[in-house]
């Protein structure tokens, strides 16, 4: 027992005080919540444009005359745009930032319903196959499961 409580003192030596930096980050982190969200949708998107164009940052940073480090920084997504910086960034890769968003969001909808269609439809065929049986699929909003039909 004595070597618990020695271990357990030498343990609370090697503890640091709590000097309340998280808790700020985590309400900074609240108040900022809506521009940071969409400081990281814009950066996704300069990161998506980038590799469809087969372009670096740093050929991005070349383009709009700044350093390779500012770039990095806008990717990073806690960067709060000026409008000004958002009309260079969509000059220099040509796409408009503010809309893509959109258009990204709907992309992956219908590439993840594909996905998962092809997926199921794949599995439906292997398990009719297999066993020569009927089975239904049920469809629901967050996965997919196979259940069989009884009756």
């Amino acid at each position: 027992m004595d070597t618990k409580k020695q271990a357990l003192e030498k343990l609370k030596g090697h503890i640091k005080p709590d000097t309340g930096k998280w808790k700020e980050d985590v309400q900074w982190r609240r108040e900022n919540r809506g521009w940071l969200r969409k400081s990281q949708k814009i950066a996704f998107d300069i990161l998506q444009t980038l590799r469809a164009q087969k372009r670096s940052q740093k050929d991005l940073a070349a383009a709009m005359n700044v350093s390779p480090q500012q770039v990095n920084k806008w990717v990073k997504g806690r960067e709060n745009f000026t409008l000004e910086t958002i009309d260079k960034l969509e000059r220099a890769l040509g796409v408009d930032l503010l809309q893509q968003g959109q258009q990204t969001q709907s992309q992956a909808l219908t590439h993840s319903f594909k996905t998962h269609y092809e997926a199921v439809s794949a599995e439906k065929e292997k398990i009719q196959s297999a066993e020569g049986g009927t089975r239904v699929i049920k469809l629901n909003p967050s996965e997919f499961t196979i259940a069989q039909q009884t009756g």
